[in-house]
């Protein structure tokens, strides 16, 4: 499989699939004394032979708990990971363990360089997430008080499949707020039906989250078989000024998807800060791939939503240097939204 491609695994646990995803290879600003980057310098990018998922904690699959551990690891000349270590985790504590022992069973094809293989570091973010799965019928509940997404009428006369990813807080009273959406595929067909469902969601008064949390819905009609897991990447970049100065954003972007999953046009429909990172979000659109829209399950070309992060703590390396975004594909037709 080739390098920057995510890797999933689930497992069905009451209607819910627990995933434990990796988001991507990413190059990374190596210290003078570390191997070369991989894929830089002259030094060709990895290709991935075996890339296990990690398992995902009974403790954090039993409260709810999402999260992310970000590694950066040495590959040896035979392929092998070196020394791994987890250069940041949310939340702390958690997932790390379970992160860097799925790391240390990953393999790669030696890198050549010239007559011979050569060492080289890489860094990537492992991401848990918890999938509640929707199909046609009453709906389920995630709990006392919290009942799932209803699959929409429209969108099943259609034949359409597909996924809604949100973010939001929950207060102090257990109510849900700031519900935003973060991914949409495709774009639409299935926002309200989450957004409705979550407005009536209640948490215990004190025993919320007591976070930032997220949630992904998968609509599925069960006419159709189970698609397989599409690879999944989020190319890392970040505009080199803005790395000492350790500014955060996100910038949401409206795609057009092929078949396969990858991006063939976007426009930038909101950014925070504005003017800070649209051109970046604009040249990530470029390498993105994310799961198709699927029509009477069959995958089609079709619009998305998929919001990008920046995080100086993920993007930017050692003394404030960015890390380099990979170059590849033909650039995509893009452009700005107009209000």
């Amino acid at each position: 499989m080739p390098a920057g491609r995510a890797v999933s695994a689930c497992l069905s646990r009451a209607g819910r699939a627990v995933a434990a995803v990796v988001t991507g290879l990413a190059t990374v600003a190596a210290g003078p004394a570390a191997a070369d980057t991989c894929g830089t310098n002259g030094v060709p990018p990895l290709k991935v032979l075996e890339r296990r998922s990690p398992d995902y904690p009974d403790g954090a699959r039993t409260v709810g708990l999402e999260g992310y551990v970000d590694v950066e690891l040495t590959v040896l000349r035979d392929g092998r990971p070196g020394w791994v270590r987890v250069r940041r985790a949310d939340p702390v504590g958690l997932f790390e363990q379970e992160a860097l022992d799925a790391v240390y069973d990953w393999r790669f094809a030696p890198v050549l360089v010239g007559d011979g293989a050569v060492e080289c570091t890489v860094a990537t973010r492992v991401r848990f997430t918890l999938s509640d799965e929707v199909m046609p019928g009453p709906a389920g509940t995630d709990g006392p008080g919290r009942p799932l997404p209803t699959f929409p009428d429209t969108a099943r006369a259609l034949g359409l499949e597909g996924y809604v990813r949100v973010e939001y807080d929950v207060d102090l009273d257990g109510e849900v707020q700031n519900l935003a959406i973060v991914e949409s595929i495709p774009r639409g067909a299935f926002d309200d039906s989450v957004k409705n469902a979550l407005a009536s969601w209640r948490y215990s008064a004190g025993t919320g989250p007591g976070r930032r949390a997220s949630r992904e819905f998968r609509f599925r009609l069960p006419a159709y078989p189970r698609p397989d897991a599409t690879p999944q990447n989020t190319p890392s970049a970040y505009p080199d000024a803005l790395c000492a100065q350790q500014v955060r954003g996100r910038v949401a972007l409206d795609v057009e998807l092929d078949a396969d999953g990858r991006v063939t046009s976007a426009r930038v429909a909101s950014a925070e800060p504005r003017g800070t990172f649209e051109k970046e979000a604009l040249r990530i659109a470029t390498q993105l791939r994310r799961t198709p829209v699927r029509r009477a399950g069959i995958a089609v070309a079709g619009p998305g939503r998929v919001t990008l992060e920046f995080d100086p703590a993920r993007h930017c390396g050692a003394g404030g240097e960015p890390a380099r975004m990979p170059r590849g594909a033909r650039a995509p037709r893009v452009g700005q939204a107009r209000d």
